[in-house]
């Protein structure tokens, strides 16, 4: 899963197995790769970029200039990851697999893929 920024000079991809978003810079024929946030452990934590944690990212997709939105498969739970530092906040799901609708903490998804 791949999201291209408009000025195509950068990638965000979900590294699903490796439970973290990269972000790869492309700027003047060079090309650096690195986590823009999580862990690298299994989980579904909200907060800084170093203690993020993802299960199973299926979905990546930019949200204006600032934020990407991120399917978390396993952690059902749709979250946002501020470009800048990597933090991230819930958007949507509770963490349970189900399909209910509802505000943020009460709405739940059922392995959200997209």
């Amino acid at each position: 899963v791949i999201a291209v920024s408009p000025d195509s000079t950068r990638l965000y991809i979900g590294d699903k197995n490796n439970h973290v978003i990269r972000r790869v810079l492309i700027e003047y024929g060079y090309v650096l790769a690195e986590t823009l946030s999580g862990s690298g452990t299994a989980g579904s934590v909200d907060g800084t970029s170093s203690q993020a944690r993802f299960n199973n990212v299926k979905g990546v997709s930019l949200m204006g200039s600032k934020y990407l939105v991120v399917t978390d498969s396993l952690g059902n739970r749709v979250r946002g990851v501020r470009i800048s530092d990597g933090n991230v906040i819930a958007v949507a799901g509770n963490g349970t697999q189900s399909s209910t609708d509802g505000s943020e903490g009460e709405a739940a998804f059922s392995t959200p893929v997209g």
